[in-house]
């Protein structure tokens, strides 16, 4: 939609930016989808700044509020593992569904490793450490699921 300058400017009360920036138009016309884009790069923009100062602005209380929700999740993300592995994981060759809950590259690289072995297990749950507490009652189900014999 292209509206005519003249047009937008005989009515309404328009502020003396918007005045300008009517004035400013190329032949005397303002092209709407032009003028909206224009508005959204500005927000885009601004949103940058926004992330960009929050980013820079963490206080000690949102870092231990962090802290804290972190733990949470990384726990009942330990417990939920557990429950997979001593249940749904039972009488599974837990091989087979690698590709579910890794990446490509993920999986490669723990097949680099030798099969049914501690180093293998031990690097699958370094994968998910970030995200999952693994306690020795976990990384024991996970080796009996992996067919690691102890050493």
């Amino acid at each position: 939609m292209v509206f005519e300058v003249e047009g937008l400017l005989s009515f309404g009360e328009w502020s003396s930016g918007a005045k300008v920036y009517l004035k400013e138009a190329e032949k005397g016309k303002i092209d709407i989808a032009k003028a909206i884009g224009e508005y959204n790069s500005g927000l885009i923009k601004f949103a940058q700044c926004i992330d960009d100062i929050l980013a820079r602005s963490v206080t000690d209380a949102e870092r231990d509020y962090y802290d804290i929700e972190d733990s949470h999740k990384r726990l009942g993300s330990g417990q939920w593992k557990k429950i997979l592995v001593s249940q749904i994981g039972k009488d599974k060759n837990p091989y087979d569904f690698l590709h579910r809950y890794f990446r490509p590259n993920e999986v490669r690289e723990i097949l680099r490793r030798p099969k049914h072995s501690q180093e293998q297990v031990d690097y699958i749950i370094y994968l998910r450490s970030v995200e999952t507490e693994c306690h020795d009652d976990l990384r024991r189900k996970l080796y009996e699921l992996f067919g690691v014999v102890p050493s």
